[in-house]
């Protein structure tokens, strides 16, 4: 997905929209323009070297070159030896190196080039890691990669969770790997419903009506105040009412895991506040924990894109999800935010209904809605409007689904 708007950035800002897929090719290709070859698994430098082939190529170079003639004095009629420098082509022979991942990620060949360009008098680098990767169908190939980038390569790697206590939540609880018959979702549609937005089998409180910690995407464990009061049930009745006995939800922050890098705090000991200077002194840190690091890889594994209309997973730059479209500042109804360029290729209209429908028969009609933030053949489908169900077409996480976008006819 192009952005138009990020890629006028800056003249030093180089903006490469990749093949859906791609992202495993991606990783391996940061690995090998960035990785210490001498310090790197020989398998993995091995195989990066696989995807290199040098090829001899004929070019054309300008040459500059000193040209002797006689010229004749027309008032004097002596003639005198005169030196020329002319410019002329001539062919030269140079050996190429071409890599294969810049063309399993959809590259252009002088991305390399453009990126050594940009690496001049630049000593930091940061990777950020985000849904598109953890999502992805090779998601543990890719952490493993990521995992050698952050060993091997100068990047500081930082990966953003999908939501406010994802990464909390991944340290304490394990989830199935299939989806069982009955689901329980939390502020996602399940079987039965828990909800702080209104429209559950049971309401929960809302963040601002909270007292507990989550863990924020720099790893700070942090605690949450109540802002507003909430008179209803909350996860610490639950868990009295199947067994377990707390007075408070905030009564389990001593017993988070020390294992998973927990310290054994109370809630109410933990600090809340920004100093002078700016530096964070709220809650604390995860410790740091140790582990036997193992570097096999697997192979990039082909992904195949079905040729036809792509959507992806995602919410206007104004909306961040459910809870942001409650504020009547900016409630709305989500649309199907489509390109300029998909508009005219569908011959569609701002505002024109259609409907969405994939190979397992979901199907969605929905308005859409001129998007000029993105460019390229494609379109995307929000979460924050809870009245679009969009869970059908992302059933296996991946942000990116393959549909059929059809203009609905009015009869």
């Amino acid at each position: 997905m192009a952005d138009p708007i990020v890629s006028a950035y800056s003249k030093n800002l180089l903006s490469i929209t990749h093949k859906i897929g791609a992202e495993e090719a991606i990783a391996y290709l940061l690995l090998d323009l960035f990785g210490d070859k001498e310090t790197m698994p020989k398998s993995v430098v091995d195989y990066l070297a696989s995807f290199h082939t040098i090829e001899k190529k004929t070019i054309q170079e300008s040459v500059k070159e000193d040209v002797k003639e006689m010229v004749k004095d027309e008032e004097s009629g002596e003639e005198k030896e005169v030196v020329k420098t002319i410019t002329k082509m001539v062919d030269k022979e140079i050996e190429v190196d071409t890599n294969a991942l810049l063309e399993l990620i959809g590259a252009e060949a002088d991305l390399v080039e453009k990126i050594t360009k940009l690496l001049d008098k630049k000593d930091s680098f940061s990777l950020i890691a985000g849904e598109d990767l953890f999502n992805h169908p090779r998601a543990e190939n890719i952490a493993k990669l990521l995992g050698l980038i952050e060993r091997f390569t100068a990047f500081k790697l930082l990966i953003i969770p999908s939501r406010t206590n994802t990464l909390g939540v991944s340290l304490i609880c394990d989830l199935d790997d299939a989806t069982g018959n009955f689901s329980l979702g939390y502020n996602v549609k399940g079987d039965f419903t828990l909800s702080s937005l209104g429209k559950g089998d049971l309401d929960m409180p809302a963040l601002n009506q909270q007292e507990g910690t989550f863990t924020s995407m720099n790893k700070r464990v942090v605690p949450t105040n109540a802002a507003l009061p909430f008179k209803g049930y909350c996860l610490n009745d639950i868990a009295n009412a199947v067994g377990l006995e707390a007075e408070w939800t905030i009564d389990y922050t001593l017993y988070l895991p020390s294992e998973k890098g927990f310290k054994k705090e109370k809630f109410d000991s933990l600090p809340n506040r920004f100093e002078n200077d700016g530096t964070e002194n709220r809650g604390y840190a995860l410790e740091l924990q140790t582990f036997t690091c193992k570097d096999e890889v697997e192979p990039i594994l082909s992904f195949t894109c079905k040729e036809g209309d792509v959507v992806y997973r995602a919410n206007p730059v104004h909306q961040f999800s459910a809870f942001t479209n409650k504020a009547h500042q900016l409630s709305e109804a989500g649309a199907l935010y489509a390109s300029p360029a998909l508009l005219e290729a569908k011959g569609l209209h701002d505002g024109a209904v259609v409907t969405v429908e994939n190979d397992a028969g979901a199907k969605l009609v929905i308005a859409i809605k001129e998007e000029k933030m993105i460019d390229g053949l494609i379109a995307y489908l929000p979460t924050f409007d809870t009245k679009i169900d969009t869970a059908p077409f992302f059933k296996e996480g991946y942000r990116f689904a393959h549909v059929v976008i059809k203009g609905v006819e009015h009869v």
